[in-house]
């Protein structure tokens, strides 16, 4: 069980009758770590939860909820996180922690930085190891980002949608190539015709 002794000064300075003033109040916490038997040490247990994109404090990041389901309170933690194309191995992110440290029975997001833009849209993985108390946790999950989630991020964070003009001159480029070639074809085709029907009439 953790808790502490909070202690504040309760005496209160003079105070102005008039104009603004600031009056200050001082307290101290000191923590508490109780338990009905010292040589019985209850083990702490990690779970991986949800994994998401979103936003924390107007910059993009994958959240991932870390969760430690047993009364134990633990320091000394150490987590190492990457975010991978699904099917591939190169890390696209990653984040890291040392000296953590978990209440019982609490739960916090872990964030990994997407580089100040969006993540786009598509399927990940998402890899966690974590170390405490002389244990390691291995954690992987799936998750999958949607254009729409995408763009959601993209506007909270003020990020300008990238330009399709390229794509379109490209696509058009080909269009008109395929086109000419086609003409092409067709051409040599009549021509060919023409010289089999001026051959015959010849004979």
């Amino acid at each position: 069980m953790l808790g502490s002794i909070y202690v504040l000064d309760t005496s209160s300075g003079e105070q102005k009758s008039k104009g603004f003033a600031l009056n200050n109040r001082f307290a101290m916490a000191l923590g508490l770590s109780m338990t009905m038997n010292r040589d019985q040490v209850v083990a702490p247990d990690l779970k991986l939860g949800t994994v998401k994109a979103q936003t924390h404090q107007n910059k993009p990041v994958v959240a991932a909820r870390l969760r430690n389901i047993k009364p134990s309170y633990f320091r000394n933690m150490t987590v190492d996180a990457k975010i991978t194309k699904n099917g591939q191995n190169d890390s696209l992110y990653t984040a890291k922690l040392a000296d953590g440290s978990m209440a019982p029975n609490s739960n916090f997001n872990f964030l990994i930085g997407t580089n100040g833009k969006a993540i786009p849209a598509g399927n990940y993985v998402y890899h966690m190891t974590v170390k405490a108390t002389g244990r390691t946790w291995r954690f992987t999950r799936a998750f999958t980002v949607s254009p729409e989630q995408h763009a959601k991020i993209a506007g909270e964070i003020g990020e300008k949608p990238s330009s399709q003009l390229w794509y379109w001159l490209i696509g058009i480029a080909i269009l008109l190539l395929l086109a000419l070639v086609a003409w092409l074809f067709y051409l040599l085709g009549k021509r060919r015709r023409e010289q089999d029907e001026n051959e015959e009439d010849d004979r």
